[in-house]
Parts: C-alpha cells; sequence; structure tokens
C-alpha cells in the first residue's frame, strides 16, 4: 500500500527525473534506472488521487493560524489562512494538505 501521508515533498524529484529521461533510449543503461525508479514510485503515484477530505478539526487549527503542515505546527499570518481555506475549499481537500501546498507555494 502506497505511503498514508500526503506530502508535495514527495513528488519534488518527479519533474527532474521525466525531464533527465527525455534523451534516452530502450538500450541506454539510464533507461533500466528510470523503469526502476518509476516502478518504486507507482504507488505514490496512485495515492495522488488518494487524498483526505476536508477535516474539522484541522481547519480550526487553521483557522486559529496553527495548521499542521508536514508533521510540524506552524504559526500563519491572516492572509495564509485566507489562501489555505480557499485551497481547501476549492479542491475539496484536508486543510493541512492545503496549507503545505500553500506554504510549499509561498516564496
Amino acid at each position: 500500500m502506497a505511503n498514508a501521508t500526503w506530502e508535495p515533498e514527495r513528488f519534488a524529484n518527479l519533474s527532474k527525473l521525466l525531464e533527465e529521461s527525455l534523451g534516452l533510449t530502450d538500450e541506454s543503461p539510464a533507461f533500466e534506472q528510470l523503469k526502476k525508479q518509476l516502478e518504486k514510485l507507482k504507488p505514490d503515484m496512485a495515492a495522488l488521487f488518494e487524498y483526505p477530505g476536508k477535516n474539522p478539526q484541522h481547519r480550526s487549527e487553521l483557522e486559529k493560524g496553527t495548521p499542521t503542515i508536514n508533521g510540524e505546527k506552524f504559526k500563519v499570518s491572516d492572509d495564509f489562512i485566507t489562501e489555505a481555506k480557499k485551497l481547501s475549499d476549492f479542491l475539496e481537500i484536508d486543510e493541512d494538505i492545503a496549507s503545505a501546498l500553500v506554504h510549499k507555494a509561498a516564496p
């Protein structure tokens, strides 16, 4: 079964891996390595479509300005709270996941 947590960092290297693979041929030794890495990522990629729904407790923590992001409590601004709530509502996802995505996107 795939990892139960949904974190953007789990897929941080996927783009790089795919970019590096563009010039590979079936005969390339690196192609076999790519196949193995993608097979290893397969459960995690499937888990992208299995995300937790909205959570009243996480919503309350977010509204208080103390969401949990990747297992760590954060103190966030009112603007952050507004954006994370919008994202959670729009995508119908857990508020901690929305907070992690807003946090990752912040400069």
